[in-house]
């Protein structure tokens, strides 16, 4: 488990392919994670489409490691999301 105080945010997403890259990059280097979920779909409820077919999600992914692990995380994550 990662403490608040010692862990760091290193990607807020709403996008579930990036996310699930990302967190599979993490578990490729032992690097552990945590994650956060936050559930916008009342907030979302009332706003209306921006553009006919627009993908609405009514979630955000916030992916936290621990600080000493940071840049480490950020660089194994850049590198998978710009190999696939």
């Amino acid at each position: 488990m990662i403490a608040i105080w010692n862990r760091k945010e290193i990607m807020v997403t709403d996008n579930m392919e990036r996310l699930a890259k990302a967190r599979y990059a993490l578990q490729g280097a032992g690097i552990q994670y945590s994650l956060i979920t936050k559930n916008l779909s009342a907030v979302n409820r009332s706003a209306p489409p921006i553009a006919q077919g627009s993908h609405h999600n009514d979630a955000m992914y916030y992916l936290y490691v621990h600080k000493k692990d940071e840049d480490m995380a950020l660089h194994v994550i850049q590198e998978a999301i710009r190999s696939f």
